[in-house]
């Protein structure tokens, strides 16, 4: 400590220093100018710089005031040299901590505390050097001005703030925040160089999640939310390339590095391997919460010629609320198709005109006819009773 307080009062003794020359930072010219001046007034030579007269000529009245012996009759010329500011200052010391204040102005221009961190409350251009011994070095100059534009330059022990977190930048482009003295003491490096166009978060300690508290994490149009490698296996992101702005979820397919399978299963089961396959076509698999049984899977896919939704284990019921189900289109089936309703499915048996055929008397799907007892299609006209696939 006495090191650096000895380092610190060599570094403003300058802006101490009452003299011709001497810049003063608060006043921005320096602290001590002169005028010269005929008896009369005029003329006058006010300036602040030296004036190097023959030796022996300047005398100190003892008033304030120097005589200067000139011309050749021994005239006598009025050197006044007026300060410029009256200044007062003043080295402090409370609560563990050191410092030099501006008593004058109220100002207090530096503070060292309890554990050698030091602070510029009000000034400090230039270059300040903190080496790791705590002793102070600077090119500043003026010594004491505004804080904009400066750059402070630490050794090798980083920049430490006011209360004791760490700054550090251990090679260009890398810099790392970290916690000191508390308990967790995390920390967190961003890389700007290694990778172009890409800044690299990282942490040396065991760090695993970053919360947002109280704040929108916002990702913007066009810009994708990507996870993975750093060239992206799957993307979310809200595209407005799309003719109606769409929200899109991409995924790489076709390989056992990427293989096109968007799995939803319970939070439990997230790090569980269901073993999935490789797909060609993104697949939304839907999983049971019964893990040790993998093929307990609903899964959603377009092969490109066909819709498919299958599941991998059970049946596939469909129960709407409603009671119907409504297809458009024909229904091949490759089983039996069969109902589990304990009354009628709804189908009728009509008997309308005879030779007439079935798609003409049923008003739903005709299913069979007969003519008399014996079995014709829906088609023939040698229908008299026919089975239709609804109410008539």
């Amino acid at each position: 400590m006495r090191h650096l307080l000895l380092s610190l009062l060599l570094l403003l003794a300058p802006s101490l220093a009452w003299g011709a020359e001497t810049y003063n930072p608060f006043t921005s010219r320096p602290d001590l100018c002169s005028t010269i001046v005929e008896e009369d007034g005029s003329p006058l030579m006010a300036g602040c710089q030296p004036i190097e007269v023959p030796n022996g000529t300047l005398t100190d009245d003892g008033d304030g005031s120097w005589s200067l012996a000139a011309g050749a009759s021994g005239a006598v010329a009025t050197i006044t040299l007026t300060p410029t500011t009256s200044r007062a200052f003043e080295w402090w010391a409370a609560n563990g901590a050191i410092g030099l204040s501006d008593t004058t102005n109220s100002q207090q221009l530096l503070q060292i505390g309890p554990n050698n961190q030091l602070l510029l409350p009000a000034y400090g251009a230039g270059i300040l050097t903190v080496t790791p011994n705590s002793q102070v070095q600077s090119t500043m100059s003026p010594i004491v001005t505004a804080l904009t534009g400066t750059t402070i330059t630490t050794g090798s022990g980083g920049f430490v703030l006011q209360n004791g977190e760490l700054l550090t930048n251990s090679s260009n482009g890398i810099i790392t925040f970290a916690g000191e003295g508390q308990t967790n003491n995390e920390n967190l490096t961003l890389d700007f160089e290694t990778t172009a166009n890409t800044i690299t978060a990282s942490s040396s300690t065991s760090l695993t999640n970053i919360v947002f508290t109280g704040i929108t994490l916002s990702v913007l149009d066009d810009r994708g939310y990507n996870l993975g490698t750093a060239n992206a296996d799957a993307r979310l992101e809200f595209d407005t390339a799309e003719t109606n702005d769409t929200l899109k979820l991409s995924v790489v397919v076709g390989t056992s590095a990427d293989s096109g399978n968007i799995l939803i299963t319970e939070f439990a089961d997230r790090d569980v391997n269901f073993g999935v396959g490789i797909v060609a076509n993104p697949t939304i698999r839907i999983q049971s919460a019964d893990a040790t049984t993998t093929t307990d899977a609903l899964r959603l896919w377009h092969d490109q010629t066909n819709g498919t939704l299958d599941t991998g284990g059970g049946n596939l019921n469909i129960a709407p609320a409603g009671g119907t189900v409504a297809v458009t289109g024909a229904v091949t089936a490759t089983t039996d198709i069969t109902s589990s309703d304990t009354g009628d499915i709804g189908w009728s048996i009509v008997d309308s005109t005879d030779n007439t055929a079935c798609t003409t008397i049923c008003t739903s799907a005709a299913v069979h006819g007969w003519d008399g007892t014996t079995p014709v299609g829906p088609t023939s006209a040698l229908a008299d009773i026919c089975l239709c696939a609804g109410g008539s």
